[in-house]
């Protein structure tokens, strides 16, 4: 799940910050009440999750925009604080283009999806831009029929983000009632116990069973409206119809008779060629219409592509201004060439020597206004948009009808020229109500016999599904049994976490110790000298700094097995104090090994992982030119090193 964040625009009162992402590693630390959690926070709150209001959050912060790649998108996520809705807007490498205003949760009353067929919240819509199919579990892991339930992306972000208040009182959230089953579930998924393909086969089958039973509920339904009229068989309809049918030769033997004896000569019917011609002149007018609006309509979509395409130039022009400003050059930007200082006034640029006016930069507030108008302007082309389609839809249906009515009064011409009102139509008037009532009658009993027919062709159908629901049934034991590797992958795992464990130096751990993962409850216990008896975990840890160490390497572990073996995660991992309750002081040596370990493993096998590492101190890289690092120092009041609010100073 290739997912690499790029910018955080915090957009406050009286500043627009701007804080950059390294591809590789960026490192926020310093002085507490400086922001540095609340970029965490910030980056999991653009993707759906919740945002603490801490006080420079809650009085300062307007609405804050992540850039990002997505698959193989590039994304804008927008989001206002308090708000429960994204503005999600991406360009695919492919020229694909498109913005809706995606909410956190599905509605409690059901909607129309925001985008295609089946995005209905913004982790739809994170799947469907990383080209994946959202994952389906069973809500009973004991219940082979219980219904299938959808995992969310919230449920795969906590692998990849370990917030600072969790880390030593929290293992994943695996306690958590609520949230345990669909955690484990994300694992199992991850290590192939889960594979896409039997997440598929299980959605087909479930959507086979839900179609069978509504077959199996129509037949019931059509049964008894049958015996109602008493038509208990088919064979009882088809007697009926042959005998109406032999009436209905008869009647129209006899009409053939009376027409031919008393036809005369054809005249013009005037009424119907004026109905006609009426018709006709309305359904060119209706046709026009229909033109019109699809003309309208294509118009509005190149209008909404083009905002879209404006809405991504506008966010790079602001910050292209906002990291220049104030910029001063001491060599020529075209040449490189030393500028001599020539005098000037304060109102002229000291490098091209025009006015200020001349060069003035768009202000915040001006670049907000442009933001927010094309916003509304996206929203509303979107409605219009959406109010077009409508009526495009009504207007083909009218057509359609008048279509219809034309063709059947063109019918009903012809054989008004045929037969005529004279004189001696009065002797064929019984015999004609007679053929319709039979004819009528015959087409009643046909529906009733389509009725038959179709209880015979839904019992095959629901046959030939049972047939379909039982191979799928085979082809998912097939799946499971073959599910081998997942144990490798396991035993991958707690080696790997063994491994990391000893290489960062937790106390209490040696390469005597053994790792074992409990597949039930996925919590991996560490036993001392391989003794089962001398067995611990997170929860009886005791040191709240071990437990930490304990919550971070797990997720190296687990980045390091995924990444390794392309297993589906996502490529970031945002980790939040990982030497929280560690005094940097008394155990220095863990502090350093650990961070050198994650330099290590950054070029080595997690060089296509993002991360984003918060903490007190920064440990630099033993050969820090061989990394692509940005590291940044906050201070609450130091102006050299701000906080992440520039001008904020506060609790």
């Amino acid at each position: 799940m290739n997912i690499k964040f790029q910018t955080l625009i915090l957009q406050c009162k009286k500043s627009r910050e701007i804080i950059e992402f390294s591809p590789q590693i960026s490192f926020f630390h310093g002085k507490i009440s400086s922001g540095k959690s609340s970029i965490a926070r910030l980056v999991d709150f653009c993707l759906g999750g919740e945002l603490e209001h801490t006080p420079d959050i809650q009085t300062e912060l307007v609405y804050v925009e992540l850039s990002a790649t997505i698959g193989n998108n590039e994304v804008l996520l927008e989001r206002e604080t308090g708000s429960n809705k994204i503005q999600v807007s991406w360009k695919s490498k492919e020229g694909e283009m498109g913005s809706v205003l995606a909410p956190i949760q599905n509605p409690t009353k059901p909607q129309a999806p925001i985008w295609g067929d089946s995005v209905f919240n913004i982790s739809d819509m994170i799947f469907y831009l990383l080209n994946i199919t959202p994952l389906k579990v069973r809500r009973s892991k004991y219940q082979s029929d219980s219904p299938l339930v959808r995992l969310s992306f919230k449920d795969v972000r906590w692998y990849c983000y370990l917030d600072q208040d969790n880390l030593d009182s929290s293992f994943y959230r695996l306690e958590d009632a609520f949230k345990k089953l669909k955690i484990r579930d994300v694992m199992r998924f991850m290590v192939g116990y889960y594979t896409e393909q039997l997440n598929n086969l299980e959605i087909q089958l479930d959507e086979l069973k839900d179609e069978r039973k509504s077959k199996l509920g129509a037949i019931s339904q059509v049964t008894e409206f049958l015996k109602e009229f008493n038509y208990d068989s088919e064979a009882q309809i088809n007697e009926v119809i042959e005998r109406h049918k032999a009436e209905l030769e008869d009647a129209k033997s006899q009409l053939s008779s009376i027409q031919n004896t008393y036809r005369s000569e054809t005249h013009f019917v005037d009424d119907l060629r004026q109905q006609l011609r009426e018709l006709n002149e309305t359904l060119r007018k209706e046709e026009e219409a229909l033109f019109d609006l699809k003309s309208q309509l294509n118009v509005e979509k190149s209008l909404r592509a083009e905002i879209v395409s404006t809405k991504f130039k506008l966010a790079k022009a602001t910050e292209a201004s906002l990291v220049l400003s104030g910029v001063s050059f001491e060599c020529c930007p075209n040449c490189g060439s030393d500028i001599n200082p020539q005098p000037t006034n304060h109102e002229q640029c000291p490098l091209c020597k025009h006015t200020s006016l001349e060069t003035e930069q768009p202000s915040f507030d001006q670049s907000e206004m442009i933001r927010k108008d094309l916003t509304s302007r996206l929203n509303d082309i979107t409605e219009s948009i959406e109010r077009h389609s409508l009526a495009l839809k009504i207007q083909e249906r009218r057509v359609r009808a008048q279509r219809k009515d034309k063709s059947s009064l063109d019918v009903r011409l012809m054989e008004e020229l045929d037969v005529y009102d004279s004189s001696y139509l009065s002797h064929a008037r019984e015999t004609e109500r007679r053929v319709a009532m039979l004819e009528e009658r015959i087409r009643g009993i046909d529906k009733i016999a389509s009725m038959a027919n179709a209880i015979n062709k839904l019992h095959e159908e629901a046959d030939k599904i049972h047939l379909v629901i039982e191979r799928i049934k085979r082809e998912i034991e097939d799946e499971t049994k073959n599910l081998t590797t997942a144990r490798d992958y396991i035993t991958d795992l707690e080696k790997t976490y063994l491994e990391i464990l000893n290489r960062v130096g937790v106390p209490g751990v040696t390469e005597e110790d053994k790792v074992n993962i409990n597949l039930k409850t996925w919590v991996p216990s560490i036993q001392a000298g391989g003794d089962q008896a001398l067995t611990y975990s997170f929860y009886n840890a005791g040191s709240g700094g071990k437990k930490t160490l304990l919550n971070v390497c797990y997720a190296l572990s687990v980045h390091k097995v995924a990444a390794e073996n392309s297993l589906p995660l996502p490529t970031y991992l945002i980790i939040d104090s990982p030497m929280k309750n560690i005094g940097e002081d008394v155990n220095r040596d863990l502090f350093v090994s650990f961070y050198q370990l994650l330099y290590k493993l950054s070029r080595g096998p997690l060089r296509n992982t993002q991360f984003i590492i918060i903490d007190k101190e920064y440990i630099s890289p033993n050969e820090p030119e061989e990394f692509d690092i940005i590291e940044r120092l906050m201070t609450p009041a130091d102006p050299d090193n701000p906080p992440l609010i520039s001008y904020y100073r506060g609790p």
